[in-house]
């Protein structure tokens, strides 16, 4: 059974990395936040002019990290990467003079998972359109602001979808392209 599970996340894995839908999303009936969950009505702070607002996100902190049953000596903070719609995303870049051409191969890029600061969340489970996850615009707000999981939670990741995330995260943080020696 193991083995079936191996080689079903490795042939969702190659058709997430050759940018082919796979089944990013399922039903949870969990009553806490988990890890990959996408949230809505996240409070922030834009720290050029303080303004306080409300967004939809992706948790990216351990689940167990924000369990409510899991006690802590200091107050724990869950982080999370912004969530915009692609069409959003479209007019920022319009706005800073990006050609209708470089625009449309970006979204190209973007759809495989090939750009490593951005992870791709087609339309579908609680997105009204296709969007995206900022990975290099993360936020941590105090665990005690997160709303209730059961009104505010649009998508939930399915196994495969975690699996990928994870990945995504890993690709972005660890760099290994790069390859830049240390020490």
């Amino acid at each position: 059974m193991i083995d079936d599970r191996a080689e079903g996340f490795l042939k969702e894995l190659k058709s997430f990395l050759e940018g082919r839908n796979v089944a990013l999303f399922s039903e949870t009936d969990e009553s806490q936040w988990i890890q990959g969950d996408g949230a809505d009505s996240l409070p922030i702070v834009e720290i050029r002019s303080m303004e306080q607002a409300s967004v939809s996100g992706i948790i990216l902190s351990n689940t167990c990290d924000i369990a409510p049953e899991n006690r802590r000596d200091l107050p724990s903070k869950v982080t999370f990467a912004p969530i915009i719609a692609l069409s959003v995303f479209e007019s920022f870049l319009q706005s800073a003079g990006v050609g209708a051409a470089k625009i449309e191969s970006k979204f190209q890029e973007i759809r495989a998972q090939r750009v490593t600061n951005i992870v791709f969340l087609p339309m579908g489970a609680g997105l009204a359109q296709d969007s995206i996850a900022l990975l290099d615009d993360l936020h941590s707000i105090p665990v005690d602001l997160l709303p209730p999981a059961e009104e505010k939670r649009s998508f939930s990741l399915s196994q495969i979808g975690h699996y990928l995330f994870l990945f995504k995260l890993s690709f972005h943080f660890c760099r290994l392209h790069e390859g830049l020696e240390r020490g």
